[in-house]
């Protein structure tokens, strides 16, 4: 579907709002009720996460300890996994898009794609890192370049500005290996068995960063700020090699999709079977969702590594199943899927997933203070009260603000995708030739794929051009060509440098000294003067009180030198201290 560049129509809000909230015949209802599914479950996991009493003015809500250690809710502290329901998305519209394209010409456009995807991701981005100066107070502006380059997922997260776009960074960055990746890997014969083969190197690296920076398997994400919080989101959850599981599987189901289209429709044909497997991957499904680790602390300790290892994939890899049933088969759980995806007010929701992901965190931060304070001091309002209130003022201030930017900057951005300009980026770009390659079936028959089929997935994204069915022949056996040992050394080589650049730029001695700081038995490390200069003296005496500072109820400590300078410790940090006969201080 071609459609003629209109400058006049780019801002006319009239028709911005009605592409918001019509869903055109060529998108994919499946495809937008998991983007919806997506973004409204980080939403709710962060309207949770950030009512934390950092985030709160120091008063405890308690509806946030009670969610938490609620099994009921466990799907609610898992909200991390929506942003693996992207990673799957992305991985099955790019990869669908790729495929879709040597099949078709025999070639890849790398400007076209390359600039398609400048003009999907950054205009909106650029927009939301210029409110974020206001919302977030500027807070890590000086590290705004890595947003910029789409590598701010190797800066620690305590200074990453817009923290929560790290995933932007591993798309980007996914963006960038996958078209060579898989125009190189077009000839193998064995692609799918390969991709099972870097899962498996993913599961590897992850028990592998697990165990080189000292971690635990349990990660308390309630323990926000602390130097083990921010270790651990570090080095396993923002990284492109401990989270490239999702897109990877995303890309699975795209060469299904493309290459296998017969074999799917025949294979779904069979409904006993599929009900068997769609059951399967429903309950894997949830399972994922539900499990937290903190509920199998008492099981062996490999069995807790291999659940950390594998959860996020066996997640990816049964909503990517759940997606393809979705799109071809009759059974009852496929058509229950396809009534609940296709839900009508899901697809707003869809279109106001990438600009409503920007700009929720930074609301909330800016907000939750304020609100919090507001309700319970000046309105005398009960924490669970000003909890709720909270929630829904954010998610009513994300999507008035995504409605704001979907209209005036990423729609009109998007329609520029359909400027002469783009045409002649086309014409004049310097392609690579590939021969198409549709790998056949078991049985000797090729694959057909089909044109109506796939464009209502592709055009959901960024194609606009209609395709015809193809088929080829190309037997199933062989050994891997010279290019595809080329492609899978290359990923490699990526993901060993990214390994290595995080291991060189991460502060992981500094953890380390901190940690054996804090095991010290000498107790002068801990005093200081009201200047929070170090005092060289040992205390005399030191007491210990019962308090409920912190999660964990930790004791802390109290205690005077021999020049009678009292010092106060909690959580195994100096909290307050002061010099003889003055009072204490922060």
């Amino acid at each position: 579907m071609s459609e003629e560049f209109d400058k006049s129509n780019l801002f006319n809000v009239k028709d911005g709002l009605r592409d918001l909230f019509n869903r055109p015949t060529f998108h994919q209802p499946v495809i937008d009720g998991v983007r919806a599914i997506a973004v409204l479950w980080v939403l709710f996991f962060h309207a949770w996460f950030f009512q934390n009493s950092q985030w709160t003015n120091g008063n405890e809500l308690p509806f946030y300890d009670s969610i938490f250690n609620n099994f009921a809710f466990s799907w609610l502290v898992k909200g991390g996994l929506g942003v693996d329901m992207f990673f799957v998305i992305s991985g099955f519209l790019i990869g669908s898009i790729i495929f879709k394209e040597i099949n078709k010409s025999e070639t890849m456009n790398f400007r076209r794609f390359y600039a398609r995807r400048f003009l999907r991701l950054m205009p909106v981005y650029v927009v939301a890192m210029v409110l974020g100066i206001f919302f977030m107070k500027g807070e890590n502006l000086e590290y705004v370049w890595a947003n910029i380059l789409y590598v701010n997922n190797f800066i620690p997260i305590e200074n990453q500005y817009m923290g929560w776009c790290w995933s932007l960074a591993i798309e980007e960055q996914f963006y960038l290996i996958a078209p060579v990746f898989l125009l190189f890997m077009r000839k193998s014969e064995h692609f799918f068995m390969w991709c099972v083969g870097l899962l498996f190197i993913g599961w590897l690296l992850r028990v592998f960063a697990l165990e080189y920076y000292d971690l635990a398997v349990f990660w308390d994400i309630q323990d926000l700020g602390s130097a083990n919080w921010d270790a651990r989101f570090n080095h396993t959850y923002d990284n492109f090699y401990t989270r490239y599981g999702g897109l990877l599987i995303g890309i699975m189901a795209a060469w299904l999709h493309i290459f296998r289209n017969g074999e799917l429709k025949r294979f779904f044909e069979s409904s006993g079977k599929v009900i068997f497997l769609s059951t399967t991957a429903l309950v894997l499904f949830i399972c994922a969702s539900m499990l937290d680790m903190r509920y199998i602390v008492d099981t062996p300790y490999l069995v807790q590594l291999a659940w950390y290892a594998t959860e996020r994939d066996i997640f990816a890899a049964s909503l990517a199943f759940l997606i393809i049933a979705a799109l071809y088969s009759k059974d009852v759980i496929a058509k229950s899927l396809r009534t609940i995806l296709g839900a009508k007010f899901l697809y707003p929701i869809a279109q106001l997933s990438y600009s409503g992901y920007l700009m929720h965190e930074m609301i909330m931060i800016w907000l939750f203070p304020i609100s919090t304070e507001f309700f319970i001091t000046d309105m005398e309002m009960s924490g669970n009260t000003a909890f709720i209130l909270n929630a829904i003022l954010a998610l009513t201030l994300t999507f008035v603000s995504a409605m704001t930017l979907y209209v005036f900057v990423e729609r009109p951005c998007m329609r520029l995708r359909h400027h002469p300009m783009m045409k002649r980026i086309e014409l004049s770009s310097s392609a690579l030739n590939a021969k198409p390659v549709v790998a056949s079936s078991s049985s000797g028959k090729s694959a057909t794929i089909a044109s109506a089929a796939d464009s209502t997935i592709l055009e959901a994204e960024i194609i606009d051009d209609s395709w015809a069915s193809q088929k080829d022949n190309q037997p199933m056996f062989g050994t891997f060509s010279a290019k595809a040992a080329m492609a899978i050394g290359l990923v490699m080589l990526l993901l060993s440098s990214t390994i290595l650049y995080t291991v060189m730029s991460s502060d992981g001695g500094e953890l380390e000294e901190a940690a054996d700081t804090i095991a010290s038995d000498d107790p002068t490390i801990f005093v200081t003067d009201s200047s929070g200069m170090p005092v060289n003296e040992a205390p005399l005496e030191m007491d210990f009180i019962f308090s409920d500072v912190g999660e964990t109820g930790k004791e802390p400590s109290i205690g005077i030198t021999s020049s009678g300078c009292m010092f106060f410790i909690a959580m195994e940090k100096p909290m307050r201290s002061c010099d003889h006969g003055e009072s204490w201080t922060n």
